[in-house]
């Protein structure tokens, strides 16, 4: 009778034989873009002045917000124009105009906030009049992660909603 010696099956034998023994499922349940994408940005209203006439350049006339985006994410934002503008409490029909970034100009393009980062800008919103007014405003904004908005992701709104206690004259600051 002879007899046999085996040897034991080295576990990268195992290994290789089970990668074609059996499929594998990869996946599992789609999570919705946002998630991979990171978090939404967050909008932050300041206050609020009035620009009258073409005295503020390089605003123009109508209203001045600060508005502060934070990208808290790992990838970078825009922040897609214009944005929807509401009003309470006035009869002001605010139109966008653009905004500062600090420039001394007024940007039209897409807002982009880089990751990880805070962005302050001033957003100008036009009106047929430049009074002193006490009103909430909300800011709501698409966004996503190119500049074009027609390749960005589906994403949800952002907005924010703010009192204005008052627009003093003061945009020229």
């Amino acid at each position: 009778m002879s007899e046999t010696t085996r040897q034991p099956i080295s576990r990268r034998t195992v290994a290789k034989g089970a990668a074609w023994s059996a499929p594998v499922i990869l996946g599992g349940v789609a999570a919705p873009t946002y998630a991979a994408s990171g978090g939404s940005p967050t909008l932050s209203i300041g206050g609020a002045c009035k620009a009258p006439g073409k005295s503020c350049k390089p605003f123009e006339k109508g209203y001045v917000v600060t508005l502060t985006i934070t990208n808290d994410s790992d990838k970078d934002v825009w922040l897609y124009v214009p944005p929807t503008i509401t009003t309470e409490g006035t009869d002001l029909n605010l139109g966008y105009a653009g905004y500062d970034d600090g420039s001394g100009d007024l940007q039209k393009g897409h807002i982009p906030i880089p990751a990880n980062s805070r962005v302050t800008i001033k957003l100008n919103a036009t009106a047929s009049n430049s009074a002193n007014q006490v009103f909430d405003l909300t800011l709501t904004f698409a966004w996503g992660h190119t500049p074009d908005p027609a390749d960005g992701q589906d994403h949800d709104l952002v907005s924010a909603t703010t009192t204005i206690p008052g627009t003093p004259p003061d945009c020229c600051k």
